[in-house]
């Protein structure tokens, strides 16, 4: 439903959604058990993947070098001829710069190609999230509980262009064009300047291995948080009207992964090297009203006291409070609902600051079908997270409750499995 939850979630997980959902009031069962939920999404926001696979394509780092070495066999050739003492006149010396000359006319398209290819791939993330869960809930007396276990890994990796390497590439290229100069400095006249000549033969051969200087790198950045967490609802009487209230202190393991690789280091990465683990309390909150009987309003704070995680780079990733607002409509047969964020988050490791507001429907034409979609809109300043559509079904037979749930755009893919036990369940 577009990950629009806040007031409409139901089932042993809603917990993580909105604490308050457990209440005995608003529940729809009695005790359930969500055995397993997996999920997880890919997002490619800036075409990283197509930038990397044109570079890829083109082999261009193997051919800069068969250039510079196709080169390098020139002027050999021309020393060797030197050396023998065998340019005359200057016609003959004309001619072998020539050749020499449209060597260097491929390096130097091979050399823009280069850097427009490199420069396509860099500062362009890749991002992922992955998730799995389950959770446990009853009734005990008037209070509404719950627990449960979550674990999500965030990450993303990213090339970082050193503008150095295109200084290398232009000053090996600068190496070349200087030798040309120099032949065509000899041959300058009606005879040739041996002296001048006998100077350029012992000028320097360009580095054919140059791309193995490159300091440009990969940085990967991510982190792995592991909670679990015991949830208390009750419903209280204000006014006339129910609220439901609920909160999930929560134990919050985190590991997180920082490193970076040069883009020529064949040296493999120890992951474990690159980790360093957190242990901290954390606490969800969750409000729910019902309006009337077929709308509801809710609100909650996830993660309420912010955090600071260190990676052994000596980079931050930082957990901030999440507040979210929803509400929810209802009928026999279908249900809509509409979450806000009231918070700009930015995701643990790479990517831009997001703020969501997700709109949803589900039809449930018998009891025990559920057919979803929703659609979710970036609010966030950042234009580089585009909207994204979601479809999903559930089946509840008995007391079984399976869903399935896609997501996606050109840029972003996102898919979810669920599967558990109800017992006690009110159905539409």
């Amino acid at each position: 439903m577009g990950g629009a939850s806040t007031a409409t979630a139901h089932g042993p997980n809603s917990v993580l959604y909105n604490p308050a959902l457990a209440s005995p009031r608003l529940r729809r069962y009695s005790t359930g058990i969500t055995l397993a939920t997996v999920g997880g999404s890919v997002a490619d926001r800036e075409e990283f993947i197509d930038a990397f696979d044109e570079f890829d394509d083109s082999n261009i780092v193997d051919r800069i070098e068969v250039d510079l070495r196709a080169f390098n066999d020139t002027f050999g050739m021309i020393r060797t001829r030197i050396d023998n003492d065998e340019y005359n006149t200057s016609d003959e010396l004309q001619a072998d710069i020539d050749l020499l000359s449209q060597d260097l006319n491929v390096v130097d398209m091979t050399r823009e190609e280069l850097k427009e290819l490199v420069g396509n791939m860099s500062d362009k993330p890749v991002t992922f999230e992955l998730r799995g869960s389950g959770a446990f809930g009853t009734r005990i007396g008037s209070w509404g509980t719950g627990l449960h276990y979550q674990s999500r890994a965030y990450g993303g990796g990213a090339f970082l262009l050193d503008d150095a390497d295109f200084d290398l590439v232009d000053s090996v290229f600068g190496e070349a064009a200087g030798i040309v100069g120099c032949l065509e400095d000899a041959a300058d006249g009606n005879g040739v300047d041996d002296q001048r000549l006998q100077e350029c033969r012992d000028l320097d051969l360009p580095d054919e291995q140059t791309a193995d200087n490159f300091l440009s790198e990969f940085q990967f950045q991510g982190a792995v948080l592991s909670e679990f967490g015991l949830t208390l609802a009750r419903d209280f009487n204000v006014g006339g009207r129910t609220l439901a209230v609920g909160f999930t202190p929560k134990q919050v393991e985190v590991s997180t992964y920082d490193y970076i690789v040069r883009v020529q280091d064949e040296d493999d990465v120890d992951i474990e090297d690159r980790e360093q683990t957190h242990s901290n309390v954390n606490l969800d909150l969750g409000f729910a009203m019902p309006i009337t009987e077929q709308l509801r309003i809710g609100a909650s704070i996830r993660n309420l006291l912010s955090q600071s995680y260190g990676t052994v780079e000596g980079n931050e990733i930082r957990l901030e409070p999440q507040v979210r607002v929803g509400v929810s409509y209802d009928r026999r047969f279908y249900t809509l609902a509409a979450d806000l964020d009231l918070t700009e988050n930015r995701p643990m490791g790479f990517g831009p600051e997001t703020r969501f507001l997700a709109l949803g429907g589900e039809l449930h034409p018998l009891s025990w079908l559920h057919l979803r979609a929703g659609y979710r809109f970036n609010l966030a300043s950042s234009d580089l997270i585009d909207d994204v559509a979601s479809v999903g079904f559930g089946l509840s037979p008995g007391p079984l409750q399976f869903d399935v749930g896609v997501a996606g755009n050109d840029n972003e893919v996102a898919g979810y499995l669920q599967f558990g036990f109800v017992f006690g369940a009110r159905h539409y």
